[in-house]
């Protein structure tokens, strides 16, 4: 676990070993976990990473909206490879 101190002196903590070979940190965060420090997560990657799960490529599948228009599911988004 490795610790520091960022110059507002707030205190990061930042797990680096994994517990297992599926377990990793994506981000270090503030003392309270609120904000993170490396690696913000934005939610279409989130989105883009459930579409990869269960089998769409959510940058080629479309869905129209209110009008008729296609939308895609995830705008140019990719899966969060940390997760994967």
């Amino acid at each position: 676990m490795a610790s520091t101190t960022s110059g507002k002196g707030a205190r990061s903590s930042c797990n680096s070993s994994a517990r297992s070979s599926r377990c990793t940190s994506c981000a270090c965060t503030d003392r309270l976990g609120g904000e993170a420090n490396e690696r913000p997560v934005h939610f279409g990657e989130i989105f883009a990473t459930l579409y990869d799960r269960v089998g769409i490529n959510a940058n080629q599948v479309t869905l129209p909206d209110l009008s008729g228009r296609p939308q895609f599911l995830v705008d140019g988004w990719e899966p969060l490879k940390e997760v994967i």
